[in-house]
């Protein structure tokens, strides 16, 4: 389905042009970290009846401090605007959840893996795919951080997090079914050198199929480094990351969550429906500060993937 019938699902199809033309323009500008569809903040709360294309910047000023030339219009192509300031993370950071960096056996999603020391991520779920069989779901980055890792061994728990070992080796990357992954989504072939348990660490029920998210629903995830929490879908977005589209923009309830919604080390896991037990995304990054009121996430939305990743979920 295309990102299109996203937006007029929720009603917002009137953005599909000017959100397509944001992203033309402004693609190479360094100081915006995303562009997406959703409701327009004042005041850390979110206005649901008032729609804007919302800008994520590194650094939010007012426009007589920025020179003209990268002021950011209010009114974009007959919409209007809202510009976020945030920072933006997919590396890991420290953490009280010691447990989801352990050696697990049996192995389950929710934990740490990893290919390279500083890019520790999660281990997603487990899929069928139509010909190698059993493999592993997670954030393309968290495989290949620096681009091509093609054979590099997959370690749980990751190497931020244990000393190199060949006896936590649980797969290795593969260029062949990297080359099929799709909005920054990624798998490989599991090497079944341990027992497997289809639960998520923390949650309750195994995961069952996937469906279009929903704006305002109330989605959980499974991570590494922040555990089982909750947010919201807030908006959607197609070029939030680099090969990570389209995205679903999660963001804390009112701006006031009980602590982080997501940190660097949770790229990888799966954001679901609670009580459907159906997979919506994949964890691909949020925001690295500590302030609770700027919490935000991107998940590459997993709806439409099934088929072109050619797995079973």
């Amino acid at each position: 389905m295309a990102f299109d019938e996203l937006l007029a699902e929720a009603g917002w199809d009137g953005f599909a042009n000017p959100y397509s033309k944001a992203v033309t323009e402004f693609s190479d500008r360094d100081d915006i970290i995303a562009i997406s569809v959703g409701p327009r903040e004042k005041d850390k709360q979110l206005h649901w009846s008032k729609i804007a294309l919302r800008f994520y910047v590194r650094d939010k000023r007012s426009p007589e401090r920025i020179e003209e030339a990268h002021v950011i219009p209010r009114n974009w192509h007959g919409v209007p605007t809202d510009v976020v300031g945030c920072t933006s993370s997919t590396h890991p950071t420290d953490s009280d959840y010691r447990r989801r960096r352990d050696r697990y056996d049996p192995l389950m999603p929710g934990v740490s893996i990893g290919v390279l020391r500083g890019y520790s991520g999660t281990l997603g779920m487990f899929v069928e795919h139509e010909s190698a069989g059993r493999c592993i779901l997670t954030a393309d980055h968290v495989l290949a951080p620096r681009g091509n890792a093609d054979r590099k061994p997959i370690y749980q728990p990751g190497l931020d997090d244990s000393a190199p070992d060949d006896r936590n080796v649980i797969g290795h990357v593969d260029s062949g079914l990297r080359r099929e992954a799709a909005c920054g989504v990624s798998l490989f072939q599991y090497n079944g050198s341990r027992r497997t348990h289809d639960i998520a660490l923390g949650a309750h029920e195994r995961l069952t199929g996937t469906r279009m998210p929903r704006v305002g629903e109330t989605l959980w995830k499974s991570g590494r480094t922040t555990g089982v929490t909750a947010a919201q879908v807030v908006g959607y977005a197609t070029e939030t990351y680099d090969n990570c589209r389209p995205t679903i923009v999660l963001r804390a309830y009112d701006g006031n969550p009980e602590c982080e919604i997501s940190m660097g080390g949770d790229s990888g896991a799966i954001w679901y429906d609670p009580i459907s037990h159906e997979a919506i995304g994949v964890h691909c990054g949020g925001d690295e500060d500590y302030d609770l009121t700027e919490e935000w996430a991107v998940a590459a939305a997993l709806y439409d993937l099934e088929k072109a990743l050619g797995i079973r979920i």
